[in-house]
């Protein structure tokens, strides 16, 4: 995450492009050191939340939850029905 500051305003801005922002775990401590600093910082009027590329986030890094051990959601067929349900065409 990329902290810029200028003339009261700070911009945050998540700068995982290729991931389209996904907040991994590292952002997410980033932002847990970074915001209370910026709260308790009265020169600070305005922050801005942004991201870096053509997407502003796409939300948690389900990779990284994955790599933790959670567990995989059921795969869907093509027409959005779960592999092996009856009467799924997959």
């Amino acid at each position: 995450m990329q902290v810029t500051t200028a003339d009261g305003i700070c911009t945050l801005t998540m700068n995982r492009p290729e991931a389209r922002n996904a907040l991994s775990d590292e952002m997410r401590t980033a932002f847990a050191e970074v915001v209370p600093r910026l709260a308790s910082d009265d020169a600070i009027r305005a922050v801005i939340l942004t991201g870096a590329g053509g997407a502003f986030s796409a939300g948690g890094d389900i990779g990284q939850c994955w790599q933790r051990g959670a567990k995989r959601p059921p795969r869907l067929a093509a027409g959005g029905c779960r592999t092996g349900t009856p009467g799924c065409a997959n």
